[in-house]
């Protein structure tokens, strides 16, 4: 008797945390469960980042000093694996928001890599350590006419010059203000401050695989 109250009372908190939830879910997280459903993929909100995402050395995520997402969707889509959660980061001008997208992408050829916008890059402060793997700077004379806006550094930055500029480029003038972060075997995309709308993820996110497959690509052609 005394285990079937108690497991009842189990039964019952969780009913109740499940409705507590639900009902104060935000219209936002209401529709990304939807667009979870229709992907199969899972939805989880004020979720703790993932270790892959915390040990993967973003400059994003180590300099934004949040280790929760408020929403996440965790699935696979065109047999890639794929990560959309809203990252809050806190800046100068206060707590902003962005919807990151992340991918596994096999490319290692020309390392590790980053082009953040340059007018909203964020910067590091006292209290948060210096990259431990820092990448070096390209400079802007040695970039393409349409990465002037950008801040680019790489690990190995003329295999980058030689592999990868040109499509990404090409890539940023069709989708511009975005950033790019590859962090072997993660690829991260995102615009600063913008949360995408829930309407437009299942666009962005074909178009962020879009961008992988042509990283694995261009790499692996020049690697033959």
């Amino acid at each position: 008797m005394i285990y079937l109250f108690t497991l009842l009372i189990v039964v019952g908190a969780t009913a109740a945390l499940w409705w507590l939830l639900t009902v104060t879910q935000s219209p936002r997280g209401r529709a990304l469960r939807q667009l979870a459903d229709q992907l199969g993929a899972e939805y989880r909100q004020y979720a703790a980042l993932d270790l892959d995402v915390r040990q993967a050395g973003f400059d994003l995520v180590h300099q934004s000093q949040i280790r929760h997402g408020r929403h996440q969707l965790h699935g696979l889509q065109q047999q890639r694996t794929f990560k959309i959660l809203d990252l809050p980061t806190i800046e100068q001008q206060g707590i902003l928001e962005q919807t990151l997208i992340i991918l596994d992408c096999q490319q290692s050829h020309c390392g590790d890599f980053s082009l953040q916008v340059r007018k909203r890059r964020n910067r590091s402060d006292h209290f948060v350590d210096e990259q431990p793997t820092a990448l070096k700077d390209i400079l802007r004379q040695e970039l393409p006419a349409e990465l002037n806006g950008y801040r680019v550094r790489a690990a190995k930055p003329h295999a980058l010059e030689i592999q990868l500029l040109r499509p990404l480029a090409e890539w940023l003038q069709q989708h511009p203000d975005t950033c790019i972060e590859l962090r072997h075997p993660l690829l991260l995309i995102y615009k600063p401050a913008t949360l995408l709308e829930p309407d437009s993820l299942l666009y962005a996110l074909q178009q962020s695989i879009t961008l992988a497959e042509r990283i694995e690509h261009h790499a692996h052609n020049h690697a033959e």
